[in-house]
Parts: C-alpha cells; structure tokens; sequence
C-alpha cells in the first residue's frame, strides 16, 4: 500500500505528465498480456476476476479514445484493443454472466454481506483487519471457500474500518468533481477521449465492485498458507483521473471556457 501511494504520488507529479501517460499505456497493456499468458500457462489458480478487471479497465479507456479522438488511426487502433479486450474479459468470467442475470449472484451473496455486516457491527471503527475477513467469518485459522466477501465496498470496510470508509467517500466526493470538469472540457482537445475512457472506467469498476471484491484486495489461499493481495485499482484509477484532468483542465482552452 505505501507502494501504491507512493507511485501515485510520483505519477501525478511528473513534470512531463503527457510523456509518461503514454509509456504507461504501453506499459499496462504489456503488464496484462504478460499476466494473461502466466494465467493462460496454468502457473496461477482461481477465476482471475482481477484480470479480468484489469482488460475491462484498459479497455474502457481505450472506447473513450476510440469514440473522441481526432485520428482515424489512433481511434481504429483504440477500437480494435478495446472490443479484444472486453471479449477477453468476458471469456474470462463467462461462468459468472449468466448468473448475474439471473439474479444468482445477488442471491447467493446475500447471506455473506448480511453475516459481514453483522460481524462490523461488533467492530465499527477497527474493522475485522487487513485481510482478515476469512479468518473472522470461519472461526479458524484454516481457510477454506469462501475467502471474501465478494464485496469490495464491505471488504474495505472489514480491511480498513472507518478510516477507510471516510477515505472513500472523500474520493467519491473529488472524484465527482474532477469527473464534471472533464466532461465540461472542450470535446476538440486531444486527450478528451483518454479522460471519457478513465470516467468509464472508474464506472465499470465502481459498478464491478459490488459483487466482487478484486477492486480492493484477493486473497490467495494455498494447502498450508494464505497472502492477502492488496489491489492497486484505487490507485491507478486515481492516478488516471487526476492525469486526465491535468492533461485537459489545465489547459489554456478550459480557462478560456471557463471565463
């Protein structure tokens, strides 16, 4: 976590923000195809849910791009790496679709949510501890299935207590307010597709984020341990807004429409 906030904090900072914005894009698109292919190979187990979050994110920027930009080039290629991208992820979670439609997956974590909201009732200012959701809800320290609340706003809670709820809600509240600039911004400025592709993206997640819990954290339960992988989603989708309003409402063109 103090990695994440750390990067972030050199990411929005960076004297040449457009420069590196672009290395990385690059970059995150090599990082999930080399996550995928790892996956792919068998080397790691589970439903990749958070693989899968990664491909609908890049691929939410890249519709935005694909929509809003001005080169023909730049938006076939964005439209192009999009619809892969969202096919991937949804061939990555193809047994999970028919059951939201159903009504099945609401369903079936109803009795989890309404047993985690019974445990931070006990606790409402601490939270159940980092990553230790599975430990509370089974009562022993070995873990077996399930290992999250398939919550991310209540594994938040159980991870972080009030603070991190507060925290939370202060970012929704910015986040708000950087997301009406952007969309307020001059719809001609190059990078005015890339901030519609970020907005996109913090939606999906926010949305994703009530039936799964991988925009905050996975656990990873082997035969004789258990890691708790703290996500960096927050941040990248925080270091994407705030880059995405520098790049467009920093600009001369929003003052001028703005006075």
């Amino acid at each position: 976590m103090l990695a994440a906030s750390l990067f972030y904090y050199s990411w929005v900072n960076h004297p040449h923000l457009a420069t590196l914005m672009k290395w990385l894009i690059v970059a995150a698109l090599l990082s999930v195809l080399a996550h995928a292919i790892y996956s792919a190979s068998g080397c790691l187990t589970g439903t990749h849910h958070g693989l899968a979050l990664s491909m609908t994110i890049i691929a939410c920027v890249c519709t935005g791009v694909a929509i809003f930009s001005q080169g023909t080039k730049v938006r076939a290629t964005a439209g192009f790496v999009g619809v892969s991208l969202f096919i991937a992820a949804l061939f990555i979670v193809e047994e999970s679709v028919p059951r939201f439609f159903t009504g099945e997956t609401i369903s079936g974590r109803m009795p989890r949510w309404e047993t985690t909201v019974e445990f931070l009732g006990d606790s409402p200012f601490t939270g159940l501890g980092l990553g230790c959701w599975g430990l509370v809800y089974h009562g022993t320290e070995v873990l077996t299935y399930p290992t999250n609340v398939h919550n991310s706003y209540l594994e938040l809670y159980a991870n972080t207590g009030i603070l991190g709820a507060l925290a939370f809600v202060v970012l929704l509240i910015i986040g708000c307010k950087l997301a009406w600039d952007i969309i307020r911004s001059p719809r001609n400025h190059p990078w005015y597709g890339f901030g519609v592709g970020v907005l996109l993206a913090c939606v999906a997640t926010l949305l994703v984020g009530v039936v799964e819990s991988a925009p905050v954290g996975v656990p990873l339960v082997g035969t004789n341990d258990y890691r708790y992988i703290v996500s960096p989603a927050p941040w990248v989708l925080g270091g994407l807004l705030v880059s995405a309003h520098r790049l467009i409402c920093k600009t001369d063109e929003c003052y001028d429409r703005e006075r």
